[in-house]
């Protein structure tokens, strides 16, 4: 009986972490890698005491192929390290039969996030004044400045157009994590 209570508070962890991630990524556009190794070394309590069967080899290949696809998207320039890890350890949670929907549901996520990071920067030159006094800050930190550089991190994605993917991993690895949740 104390197993479902342990997979439970597994499946706690990982989602605290997943919020851990986005929340670090969102203020300093860094994924650690004890976030990564973290959710990686829950894994096996998760596959031991879930109460469904689990595809931990199935999991194991697909994420071996996230992998390799991580760290080509790294070489090339198109996703962080932080991203690419991450990306893979919750791969390797969502298993092959819920790795579509944490692929559509990141992605989505990932979209909006651009969407609204374009809208700022476009719009963020028009209405600095008004949107840096509404945020605490200075107005020159909202409007790009050609490489001064800003101790706020909104500020410095609007300078270099930055990403925070980890945001979307999160909220598509977030789905995995109550999916797995009502499976039990």
């Amino acid at each position: 009986m104390l197993s479902p209570v342990v997979h439970l508070l597994i499946i706690a962890c990982f989602a605290g972490l997943l919020l851990f991630a986005a929340a670090q990524d969102l203020l300093w556009l860094k994924l650690p890698n004890r976030l990564s190794l973290a959710i990686l070394l829950l894994y096996p309590g998760h596959v031991l005491v879930s109460p469904v069967p689990v595809e931990w080899q199935s999991a194991l290949i697909l994420a071996a192929f996230v992998l390799a696809g991580g760290i080509f998207c790294f070489f090339m320039g198109w996703a962080g390290g932080g991203d690419a890890k991450l990306f893979t350890v919750v791969s390797l949670w969502a298993g092959p039969g819920l790795f579509p929907l944490f692929l559509l549901l990141t992605g989505v996520a990932g979209g909006v996030i651009a969407a609204v990071l374009l809208a700022r920067r476009h719009l963020a030159p028009r209405f600095a004044p008004r949107w840096a006094i509404a945020h605490g800050i200075g107005a020159h930190a909202a409007v790009p400045s050609g490489g001064a550089t800003t101790a706020d991190p909104a500020a410095r994605r609007l300078e270099r157009m930055s990403l925070p993917y980890g945001v979307a991993i999160a909220f598509g690895g977030l789905a995995v994590a109550v999916s797995l949740l009502m499976q039990g």
